[in-house]
C-alpha cells in the first residue's frame, strides 16, 4: 500500500503552526518495553522505538518535517536507524493534525521503507501506527526472497511519550543544531 501525499505550502504552513511539533522545535518521542511487557507479548520483536528531529519544519514546509526513526529489537543488539520525512495530509484539520512519515534505510530504498502515521491521542503522547514495513525485513537490509510478511498486531501500534530532545539518540552525521544535515537530506529519495 502506497499513500501519496499532496499539499500546498500555504496549507502546510498553517497546519504546522498549530501541530504538536512546533516550527523550530527539537522533538523526541520514545518508548522502551521492559522484560515483563515483552514476556506477555511474545510475538512483539520491537523492544524500543524513538522518533526524533531538530529544528522542526526549519526547511521549506512543503518539503515536510525531517525525522529519524530508531528501533531496537528483543533478539539483537543492533538497532535499525532510518531517516525520513513527515507530512500533514491535505484536508486534515490544523490542530492536532496527524503526520504521515516515510522512513528509508541507507540501502535498497526502492524496495525497503516503513510508513508510519503519527497521531496525538492526548497531551504528551503520540501514537504511531505502522502502515507498512515488515520489521524483520527492514532490519535485515535485504530484499525479501518471497512475499513480505504481515506486521504482527504486537508490532503495529505504539504509544510513545514525548521526551526531552536529549533523551533520543541524535546522530551528528544526520543532525546539527540547525536541523537535518546535508547527509540526511541527500539520502532521501
Amino acid at each position: 500500500m502506497v499513500l501519496t501525499l499532496a499539499f500546498t505550502a500555504s496549507a502546510a504552513s498553517a497546519q504546522t503552526a498549530t501541530a504538536p511539533i512546533k516550527p523550530g522545535e527539537d522533538f523526541c518521542f520514545a518508548r522502551s518495553y521492559d522484560a515483563k511487557h515483552l514476556a506477555t507479548h511474545p510475538k512483539q520483536i520491537v523492544s524500543s522505538i524513538e522518533i526524533m528531529g531538530r529544528n522542526a519544519w526549519k526547511g521549506t514546509q512543503a518539503n515536510g518535517l525531517y525525522a529519524s526513526l530508531q528501533v531496537r529489537f528483543r533478539d539483537t543488539a543492533k538497532p535499525l536507524l532510518m531517516q525520513g520525512i513527515c507530512r500533514v495530509a491535505e484536508g486534515q484539520p490544523a490542530v492536532q493534525a496527524p503526520l504521515t512519515c516515510k522512513f528509508f534505510p541507507d540501502r535498497l530504498q526502492d524496495v525497503l521503507a516503513s510508513q508510519i502515521r503519527m497521531e496525538w491521542p492526548r497531551d504528551g503522547l503520540t501514537r504511531i501506527i505502522t502502515a507498512t514495513g515488515d520489521w524483520k525485513v527492514l532490519r535485515s537490509g535485504k530484499e525479501p526472497d518471497g512475499e513480505y510478511s504481515t506486521v504482527t498486531t504486537d508490532d503495529h501500534t505504539f504509544d510513545l511519550e514525548r521526551r526531552n530532545a536529549s533523551f533520543c539518540n541524535v546522530s551528528k552525521i544526520f543532525w546539527s543544531a540547525k536541523g537535518a544535515t546535508k547527509a540526511l537530506i541527500e539520502m532521501l529519495p
